[in-house]
């Protein structure tokens, strides 16, 4: 990924910022329904949809999550050497980044622990993509 020409590169975290990384990710999610279709070319139905939606706001919402994710993300950088931390993201104009760059972080740090589930998130999103971006954006008004 590139932000203002630079690549972006992302270095795992420690293995104990990462637990504590996937730690976080799964309080925020506890508690929240996530059933996924058994066969990745299925869509996915409205409340499949909503029980994903409720715990991807759960893990946004969780400053918990935000915590341990800028600590994974100290060790990623923009080039060879600005650093992701908070003031990274203090001008206006690299706020956009913020979502991409963290699901980089929160990737590189968790796919390890959760390598399957992880992969098949990733391959409904494209196919649900419309549908999610509504739904999420009408909860988070």
């Amino acid at each position: 990924m590139k932000i203002e020409g630079k690549e972006l590169k992302i270095t795992p975290a420690s293995f104990e910022e990462a637990r504590r990384l996937a730690k976080a990710v799964e309080r925020a999610v506890k508690g929240n329904k996530i059933d996924l279709p058994s066969d990745i070319d299925e869509e996915l139905s409205p409340e499949m949809l909503g029980g994903l939606i409720d715990a991807i706001l759960s893990v946004d919402l969780s400053d918990e999550v935000e915590a341990a994710l800028f600590e994974c993300a100290k060790r990623a950088s923009l080039g060879d050497e600005e650093r992701i931390t908070k003031d990274f993201f203090e001008p206006v104009e690299r706020r956009k980044h913020f979502y991409p760059v963290m699901w980089e972080v929160l990737q590189a740090n968790l796919v390890p622990f959760f390598g399957e589930a992880f992969t098949k998130l990733q391959d409904l999103a494209p196919k649900n993509a419309d549908s999610l971006m509504s739904r999420f954006t009408k909860r988070r008004k």
